[in-house]
C-alpha cells in the first residue's frame, strides 16, 4: 500500500510539473505571419503619389504604419535583435490607423521583428534600404506586413 501511495504522489507531482511547464512555454497570442515585399497595388496617379510620399517621408527613416484590427494590443518592435520600443495600439475606426513607428537611420537597420501580444515574431529582412514604408495589419488571425511604394491616405 505504501508503494502505491508513493507512486501516486510521484505521478501527481509529474503531472503538476508538466502542466505548469506547458503554461510557461505558451508564447502569447497565436496567429499566422505574412510578409509581402511586392507592392502590387494599383495606384490611380503614381506620379502624384510619389511626390506626396517624398514630401512627407524622409528616405533616411523607416516608417511602420499599424492599421486595422488592433484592440488594446501590445506591440514589441526589435531592430537588429535589440528591443527598440513597445507600443500599445487600438485602431481608430474613423481614420483606419492605430499608430506609426518612425525609426531613423534606415541604413543601420537590417532586421525588424514585430510581436503582437507576445506572440511569435513577424520578421522583415530589410536588404533593400529603399523599402522604408511598411504597413502592418492584423486581420483574420494573421499579422501581415506589406511593403508600400507610396504613403497611404489617412483621414
Amino acid at each position: 500500500m505504501k508503494h502505491i501511495n508513493s507512486c501516486l504522489i510521484l505521478l501527481s507531482s509529474i503531472f503538476i510539473a508538466c502542466s505548469s511547464n506547458s503554461k510557461e512555454n505558451e508564447s502569447g497570442e497565436k496567429y499566422s505571419i505574412l510578409v509581402e515585399f511586392n507592392d502590387d497595388r494599383h495606384y490611380h496617379n503614381p506620379e502624384r503619389e510619389k511626390k506626396r510620399t517624398e514630401r512627407y517621408l524622409s528616405k533616411d527613416s523607416l516608417y511602420i504604419f499599424f492599421e486595422t484590427d488592433y484592440s488594446y494590443d501590445t506591440i514589441d518592435i526589435k531592430i537588429n535583435s535589440i528591443q527598440n520600443k513597445t507600443v500599445y495600439l487600438t485602431t481608430d475606426g474613423a481614420v483606419g490607423v492605430a499608430d506609426v513607428a518612425i525609426l531613423g537611420k534606415i541604413e543601420t537597420i537590417d532586421k525588424i521583428e514585430i510581436r503582437k501580444n507576445y506572440g511569435k515574431p513577424l520578421i522583415i529582412d530589410l536588404k533593400d534600404k529603399s523599402m522604408n514604408l511598411w504597413t502592418v495589419n492584423f486581420y483574420l488571425d494573421t499579422l501581415r506586413a506589406n511593403r508600400r511604394k507610396y504613403l497611404s491616405w489617412y483621414e
